[in-house]
């Protein structure tokens, strides 16, 4: 090492300590640096660190020290630090637009429709529905379109059957699927259909006929909602001679229909992931969750001021409410929130929300035709464009753009980054095939203990996907998410596991630190286990 860094570490802790300047980002990544300096391995997957920007990190530092330097100073050659925020965030600046660190790809599709409505994305699909005429031409009749990004040309193009509208578009790997409705014979009529994307064939699922209490006028269309990948469909729709709707829920591989609820609350919008189906109760100020794994309702919550369009991914739901002042608020939390921590929420923006949506990784939103995005593993916001009507599936979302009246509507699309590693402890995604070397001891070991009837009756075994361990020490143990074969947490058995896997990685003597990850995400493993998930020998 170096002598002349010898020590810097202590006069480091002296200045960013006394220094509010600082935050606890910056003072976490000047600690990463100097220990990276001194170990020769860079932040970002433990590589080595190339002996010219360690050059310029030990000059980043003396710069520091000296006091010249603000908060732009980074650890790399060409790139900045995100800015930490943290809720509650108000409006960010123009300035704030980011095209780089959120953003790998964008695409602009022309889709030669005036009215464009309903799009929805998934991986290189996008669907909307689309009108050639304006709202005032008197003929405002909406057609489903299909367009592929990868060839950037237009698939199939769907028309009504009943001389309607086609709208509430969904789609996903196997099924397209929207509602039909229109005016027959004086009577308002609504039909869903599910194409399938394999064999083209298509499905009358459900039409309003089917339904005793269709008339009900409280209800227009029956607001589809379509999952990822287990291709279940949900929807609300009249109660029979009541005045309710029924939340439903529809399998399109099996065709089974079950009713999951029914409310008073007719403004209600159930939504939909693949393990976990939401919606709003008691006029609004209920938030209900259902567990697609089991088919029952988990739980209902009471909430302060009225929760509007619940929506889910399979760790967070996100919600908009009015405060007592009126102001509008855009709030997400864990789905699976323990009982001992109560109603944790955080607020992730204030200000006026014209739609919103949840993906993989990213909380989408448009305030004054602007489009933002929430990093729900950074925990930064980023303006990212203009338009409306935001929506993402996965990593790939989707709104229109800005335009004059009459002009043809023009979709915007694009890929956002997923969260990447950048050090252990306050990244998430861990790229196990570069960051060591598998270790078959590490393995065994784990596996023995995975294999003991007395932690979780032995349901663990064969969730083991690796165990890595990298030069300095660094163990990274990979599951499968193995939260849904355990159910619950059994807190006693929990207490165990985590011990018993200490023990067996420690083992092997080159190791002194841990971490464990479902898939190669972090804290993924530290919401199932709510524990910090760092383990030092």
């Amino acid at each position: 090492m170096d002598e002349k860094l010898k020590g810097l570490d202590e006069k480091l802790d002296k200045v960013i300590s006394e220094d509010d300047y600082f935050t606890e980002q910056d003072k976490r990544r000047i600690r990463n640096g100097i220990k990276n300096m001194k170990s020769g391995a860079r932040a970002k997957r433990f590589n080595p660190l190339p002996a010219f920007l360690t050059a310029v990190s030990i000059c980043a530092f003396l710069v520091i020290l000296g006091g010249i330097a603000g908060k732009e100073l980074g650890f790399f050659a060409n790139e900045e630090p995100p800015e930490e925020i943290g809720p509650p965030l108000s409006l960010p600046k123009e300035e704030a637009v980011d095209m780089e660190n959120f953003i790998w790809k964008r695409y602009t599709i022309e889709t030669g429709q005036k009215e464009v409505h309903y799009q929805d994305i998934h991986g290189n699909t996008v669907i909307w529905s689309g009108s050639e005429n304006v709202p005032d031409s008197g003929s405002f009749d909406f057609d489903l379109f299909e367009y592929n990004l990868k060839t950037q040309r237009f698939g199939e193009t769907f028309q009504s059957e009943i001389a309607g509208e086609l709208t509430d578009g969904q789609v996903n790997d196997d099924w397209i699927t929207w509602v039909d409705s229109g005016t027959v014979d004086g009577e308002f009529e609504w039909r869903i259909y599910a194409l399938n994307r394999s064999t083209n064939e298509k499905n009358l699922i459900r039409y309003s006929k089917q339904v005793a209490g269709y008339g009900n006028p409280h209800i227009v269309n029956p607001r589809l909602s379509l999952s990822t990948h287990n291709n279940l469909l949900t929807w609300v729709e009249p109660v029979a001679e009541e005045d309710k709707v029924a939340i439903q829920l529809y399998d399109l591989d099996t065709r089974e229909l079950v009713t999951v609820d029914e409310t008073t609350y007719f403004a209600t919008f159930p939504q939909i992931s693949d393990h976990y189906l939401v919606w709003s109760d008691f006029g609004g100020y209920e938030f209900a969750k259902y567990l697609l794994d089991r088919r029952q309702v988990d739980s209902r919550t009471a909430n302060k001021f009225e929760l509007m369009f619940p929506k889910v991914n399979d760790e967070y739901v996100v919600w908009q409410e009015k405060t007592e002042t009126n102001e509008t608020r855009l709030v997400v939390m864990l789905v699976e929130m323990p009982v001992e921590f109560a109603w944790k929420e955080t607020e992730v923006f204030k200000g006026d929300i014209n739609s919103f949506d949840i993906g993989e990784d990213f909380i989408i939103w448009e305030s004054n035709q602007k489009i933002y995005v929430y990093s729900l593993v950074r925990k930064e916001t980023k303006m990212i464009g203009e338009g409306e009507f935001p929506t993402i599936r996965g990593n790939m979302a989707t709104w229109q753009m800005p335009k004059e009246s009459g002009e043809d509507s023009v979709l915007q699309v694009v890929e956002l980054k997923a969260p990447e590693l950048t050090d252990v402890e306050y990244g998430a995604i861990i790229n196990v095939d570069e960051f060591g070397e598998r270790d078959l001891r590490i393995e065994n070991e784990v596996e023995t203990v995975l294999a003991r009837e007395d932690l979780f009756e032995a349901r663990l075994k064969d969730t083991l996907k690796g165990a890595y361990l990298n030069e300095e020490g660094i163990a990274v143990v990979d599951f499968q998410h193995f939260g849904e074969l355990v159910g619950s947490l059994a807190w006693e058995d929990l207490g165990k596991l985590i011990p018993a896997l200490n023990e067996a990685v420690f083992k092997n003597p080159k190791v002194n630190k841990i971490y464990y990850t479902f898939d190669g995400d972090y804290y993924l493993f530290v919401n199932w286990s709510e524990l910090e998930n760092v383990f030092l020998r």
